[in-house]
């Protein structure tokens, strides 16, 4: 399990992907999840990208030491008010880019935006339609798209929406998991994972309690292992990535090194 469980670049996202990586790197790791959302983690601009920003990440990438193994890119198709946004699609287009082009195998969306009770129903169907054409693209590219949904204060929060969300889709799309924004809703995250285990192609893994998924691992009361075991019994052979927002670059250091060691405990070398 150990050498399954990799760092996401939201750690250092208060610095550039150069210096991110760097920190990665020298903190042992080979491998990582790159986040790259608009606003929150700007380690690419898929926004205005261009051959030049898109031949520089490459670049970065490859210097680093660090493999990119998925790109979570938390984009919504429609806007809060369920209109759907102008740009998305060449949002999604340039994250594909990037993806594909640094050999990642699986791509993360966000599920959606919270909808009006009475406005659920036509969301959903929405939003699986531009899934449904972003998948056909990306798996022409060799990329399977994603989705992280359950998410906490989105379309896809509660397990009763949760499972509508996924009777919309495709079933070519997958899962991205993760316990935090299960145990934040006030769900059972191994269950509930369980449930779309057979569905899932990433996971990540942070600590949480009802209404805070901004905890130390340790600190909440999410059950790793539990978490973890329903996914594998379900066939899964991915990563699983430590996905939590740091503020400063001393921070992100400290807190992957109590991740790792946290994760090195759960699951010490001499066990399979």
């Amino acid at each position: 399990m150990k050498d399954r469980i990799l760092p996401s670049t939201m750690i250092f996202r208060s610095v550039s992907l150069r210096e991110a990586l760097s920190n990665i790197r020298a903190a042992g790791y080979d491998k990582a999840e790159l986040c790259v959302v608009p606003g929150w983690v700007d380690h690419y601009d898929v926004k205005n990208a261009t051959f030049k920003t898109l031949a520089d990440a490459i670049r970065t990438v490859a210097a680093s030491g660090v493999r990119i193994v998925a790109v979570n890119f938390g984009l919504n198709w429609l806007d809060k008010d369920g209109t759907i946004i102008p740009c998305a699609g060449q949002i999604a287009r340039n994250a594909l880019d990037l993806t594909s082009a640094l050999g990642a195998k699986v791509m993360t969306l966000a599920a959606g935006p919270i909808a009006p009770p009475e406005k659920k129903e036509s969301w959903r169907k929405i939003i699986a339609g531009r899934n449904a054409e972003l998948a056909e693209l990306a798996a022409a590219r060799g990329v399977q798209l994603s989705i992280e949904a359950p998410h906490k204060l989105s379309i896809a929060e509660q397990p009763d929406d949760i499972a509508a969300y996924w009777k919309e889709q495709i079933s070519t799309l997958k899962v991205t998991l993760d316990p935090a924004h299960i145990t934040y809703a006030g769900a059972d995250a191994a269950a509930i994972a369980a449930t779309l285990a057979y569905r899932c192609a990433h996971a990540h893994l942070r600590d949480a309690v009802p209404g805070n998924s901004l905890l130390k691992y340790g600190e909440g009361c999410v059950d790793f292992r539990g978490y973890i075991a329903a996914i594998c019994a379900a066939g899964y052979e991915g990563y699983f990535s430590m996905e939590f927002p740091t503020e400063s670059a001393a921070e992100g250091v400290e807190r992957l090194e109590h991740a790792k060691k946290f994760f090195a405990e759960l699951y010490p070398e001499t066990e399979a």
